[in-house]
């Protein structure tokens, strides 16, 4: 039995130490105390991990104050690398304990942590950013022993628990945690609030771990060398990514080399029939094209996994608008695929308008390939699937005439190829209606042709 202990009195100063006697499984492990007047000491053993902790209250922004085991981990492949970090938390006399997942040890670090109570309520908090606010949801409440885990793939964060003997997803969430990462299990003695802490002068609590795993995992493949691609490029074509080049990433920007946001590494395998494709597992939102793109057609092939849960979804945004403060003030149509057999046409405008159609398809999660057209012309929008017209309308209600576009994934186990969005040519006032959402069947007025520059 190993015993390591540790006192911090300033609100940045931390001491970490090196598990100089504990056995070969254990060496990676560091153990500090963060926050003011926080105290605490782990013990490692017989597959076991216990903190005790005291004055630590949370971990919460300006009152991240908490006790924590961890090991420090390179994360070099984005989207390539995944990190799955579980446990079993045996006890906890008061406050909370989990698995945290942040970029370093500063206050106000961008951090994923999933935690449990003394009462058993498990919660996912999370940073996006360094310095931003901490938000959280509630996922469940749970008799002890409470097991949780916690996945990381590229920015992506999915929490799970377990209930009987059956792992549940808890739900995900994006954090930009960086390419250099701690990861582990920590323990805070709560608020006075808290069950059990009120009439605790000490502020102290104990939680016991067991049965815990790392598992880091990698399968980038390197982009190819020297490509060039030889497919000419038309004037309508406003972007084309058919992943041959074997890069989400590589400048320099072009037609037929977007430059992916939310993406730097993804799985690109090698097709036996030549070329490469895009493999997307998991949860994930990236973006590409041009906030400015008005009337277009995007087209992809997809296939889907045969093995894909009917909880599998993806879900394509176009003429997606942003307000760069707000992140749920999102204005978009989307293409959704779900259940397997279900394409979703819905309008998102929070507060104001939107709707949803659902059109029936055969069987897609069949390990086939499938294509996926969506053409948007002014107010005017068409699905098509297999090259079949699948829904067709107009929106006259607060239609969004302009946006990039994302690709939005949950659960999902889906290879891309041949993605190209393609201008639509409008033949009244070109894409100059779409900007002031109006004349999408006249003439621009004299006054109003200042819009053509």
């Amino acid at each position: 039995m190993k015993l390591f202990h540790f006192s911090c009195h300033a609100l940045f100063i931390y001491c970490v130490f090196f598990c100089a006697q504990a056995t070969a499984g254990e060496r990676d492990w560091q153990f500090g105390n963060f926050g003011l007047h926080a105290t605490g000491a782990v013990t490692y053993g017989a597959g076991k991990i216990t903190i005790s902790t005291q004055h630590t209250r949370h971990c919460f922004f300006d009152s991240d104050h908490y006790s924590f085991s961890f090991q420090r981990r390179a994360f070099l492949y984005d989207d390539c690398s995944r990190l799955t970090v579980a446990v079993k938390v045996d006890r906890l006399d008061r406050g909370s304990a989990g698995i945290m997942m942040r970029t370093d040890t500063a206050l106000g670090a961008a951090n994923v942590h999933l935690e449990t109570s003394a009462t058993g309520e498990v919660f996912l908090f999370y940073r996006k950013v360094k310095d931003d606010q901490t938000s959280y949801t509630h996922l469940t409440t749970l008799p002890f022993p409470v097991e949780l885990k916690l996945v990381r793939q590229g920015n992506s964060f999915i929490a799970w628990f377990k209930r009987s003997t059956e792992w549940v997803k808890g739900g995900s969430v994006m954090v930009d945690a960086g390419k250099d990462m701690l990861s582990g299990f920590y323990a805070c003695s709560g608020e006075e609030f808290q069950v059990g802490v009120a009439n605790d002068t000490v502020k102290q609590t104990t939680a016991s771990f067991s049965g815990y795993s790392v598992n880091y995992e990698e399968n980038y493949i390197p982009p190819a060398q020297n490509f060039h691609d030889t497919v000419p490029v038309s004037k309508d074509v406003l972007l084309r990514d058919n992943f041959d080049d074997g890069s989400l990433s590589n400048g320099p920007p072009a037609v037929s080399n977007p430059i992916w946001q939310g993406i730097e590494y993804g799985l690109l395998p090698n097709d036996p029939k030549g070329g490469r494709f895009w493999r997307k597992t998991g949860d994930g939102i990236f973006y590409l094209g041009d906030k400015k793109w008005a009337d277009y057609q995007f087209s992809i092939d997809l296939a889907f996994d045969k093995t894909n849960p009917p909880s599998a979804e993806c879900a394509i945004q176009l003429r997606r608008q942003d307000i760069a403060v707000y992140s749920r003030m999102e204005r978009y149509y989307a293409v959704i695929l779900r259940n397997g057999n279900k394409l979703v046409f819905e309008k998102n405008i929070p507060g104001q308008g939107a709707f949803s159609t659902t059109v029936i398809l055969p069987d897609y999660f069949d390990g086939k390939w499938h294509n996926l057209k969506v053409r948007l012309l002014d107010r005017n929008y068409e699905v098509y699937y297999d090259d079949r017209r699948v829904l067709t309308g107009v929106d006259t209600l607060q239609p969004v005439t302009y946006g990039n576009i994302s690709l939005k994934f949950t659960n999902t186990g889906v290879n891309m190829d041949n993605l190209e969005v393609d201008r639509i040519p409008d033949p009244v006032n070109g894409d100059r209606d779409n900007y002031l959402m109006d004349y999408f069947d006249t003439p621009l007025p004299l006054y109003l042709e200042k819009y053509d520059k």
